[in-house]
């Protein structure tokens, strides 16, 4: 009775305030140490010609090149600033169906599914998480974010980068695999963009299952905290880019983010822009719907055929 009552109260106190997870340097060697990427090393350096010393430093790079390096304190130190910045450029931002967050994560690791408007996705879901006492998430971002400055602040923030593309690499996709599992082992929240890039016309895009599919593969491997999927929509009544998406859609190429584009970005912030809704969606409980579709899937059993 008494372990059932600790247990209750751990996973409400994790709800709201998160897990413990590792430094960002230990993460890094936990990710490395994996075998799946002790495998991966050991055949990029056979097929590549290279040692094997070598071929850990070029894995070593790529982890550097992913990992976050979350602050919790920065994170506090943001809150007033984003709500400022929230008042300022719009004049409401609405979190619908959001009040029962706390009791759907808790006791799961939650991996929050937006759809993707504007760079300010990226600010908006951790400040109402953040406001509502919930954990913020780690959130993977592209590398085309991972600029000087910017790219420090995001990662502070608790993003980590993944490459648009790395279909060929098997020791990068093996190492980024690795340290989303590992994030999934410690219990990390995590956010991303399962269209990938940013809609360009307000339409949903077609989802990109790679990330997906890293994530439940780590995720049935962590049986002690299941995943909960929650999908979110963001509909903003101007999004801060929308000059630059019209520009597009008139035929010029698409601008590479830079300091520059962010300068301008900032300047666009002085106009009001309407109201932002954001939307939860119904909860997906992995482990539920696998015992539901996959019967016999659980560990030490068969992987299910995906």
């Amino acid at each position: 009775m008494l372990d059932k009552k600790l247990k209750f109260w751990h996973d409400q106190r994790t709800a709201m305030l998160g897990v413990d997870l590792p430094n960002r340097h230990t993460l890094i060697a936990e990710t490395l140490r994996h075998e799946s990427v002790q495998r991966a090393i050991a055949n990029a350096a056979h097929k590549r010609g290279f040692s094997t010393s070598k071929t850990q430093r070029i894995a070593r790079s790529y982890a550097l090149e992913i990992a976050a390096n979350f602050s919790y304190l920065f994170a506090r130190l943001m809150h007033p600033m984003l709500r400022g910045l929230w008042g300022r450029v719009y004049d409401s931002v609405s979190l619908h169906h959001g009040q029962d967050l706390e009791q759907v994560i808790a006791g799961h690791t939650p991996v929050y599914l937006p759809c993707h408007r504007s760079h300010l996705d990226y600010l908006l879901l951790p400040y109402l998480l953040h406001t509502r006492n919930l954990p913020v998430p780690q959130a993977a971002a592209g590398n085309n974010l991972n600029i000087p400055l910017i790219g420090s602040v995001l990662r502070w923030g608790g993003a980590f980068y993944i490459r648009r593309s790395f279909r060929g690499n098997r020791l990068y996709g093996a190492v980024f695999q690795s340290y989303t599992a590992a994030l999934l082992r410690h219990g990390a929240a995590l956010e991303y963009f399962i269209e990938g890039g940013r809609s360009r016309t307000g339409l949903i895009l077609k989802p990109r299952m790679g990330l997906l599919d890293m994530t439940l593969r780590a995720g049935l491997a962590c049986p002690h905290r299941p995943l909960v999927l929650i999908p979110i929509h963001i509909a903003y009544e101007s999004v801060l880019e929308s000059h630059g998406y019209l520009a597009e859609l008139a035929g010029q190429s698409k601008q590479r983010e830079s300091l520059r584009s962010v300068w301008r970005g900032l300047v666009d912030l002085r106009k009001p822009r309407g109201e932002v809704h954001v939307n939860i969606g119904e909860p997906l409980y992995v482990h539920t719907l696998f015992d539901q579709y996959q019967p016999g899937w659980r560990p030490p059993r068969q992987s299910p055929r995906w």
